[in-house]
């Protein structure tokens, strides 16, 4: 970590622009699958990827937390299978 640093690398929050750009570019397919009570990835950031990919799935579990995918993996596994199967 250190060198990273020393590099000038302040976190993975500096990447979220440049990212942001390649989904606005790249036009792929986004699933976004959240718990409500995730308190590093909320909501609010969930529904933020419909402003660079309109068209993303986006699915937030009410009384799932950080690990939607895993605990609720009777409706998550639905889901991406479905995301998938749409995939060209």
């Amino acid at each position: 970590m250190r060198g990273r640093r020393q590099a000038g690398f302040r976190g993975p929050g500096e990447r979220v622009p440049a990212r942001q750009a390649w989904l606005r570019a790249a036009r792929v397919p986004v699933l976004v699958v959240r718990g409500a009570g995730d308190p590093f990835f909320t909501p609010a950031g969930a529904k933020a990827y419909l402003r660079d990919v309109p068209d993303a799935e986006v699915h937030v579990f009410e009384g799932a937390g950080r690990f939607a995918p895993e605990t609720r993996l009777g409706e998550t596994a639905p889901l991406t299978g479905e995301f998938l199967a749409k995939l060209p």
